[in-house]
């Protein structure tokens, strides 16, 4: 199997794109960083660097607020 070369700025630039908008999709990613092997590059992130991606929810960006009972 052959390992994908892939430079720091391209890596860079996808984990700003998985940062914004998770790894659901990878050719959404692909196309928004004019990527044509996303896939690869998501994978050799994931296996070389242990990357985890956990979401958080944004409450007042959708317009909700967080409230805790006791």
């Amino acid at each position: 199997m052959s390992k994908t070369e892939v430079d720091d700025a391209t890596i860079s630039r996808v984990l700003m794109y998985i940062q914004r908008f998770g790894d659901l999709n990878p050719r959404i990613l692909g196309a928004l960083a004019h990527n044509k092997n996303m896939d690869s590059v998501i994978k050799l992130i994931k296996e070389e660097f242990s990357l985890n991606v956990s979401y958080i929810a944004r409450y007042k960006s959708i317009g909700l607020k967080a409230l805790f009972f006791c």
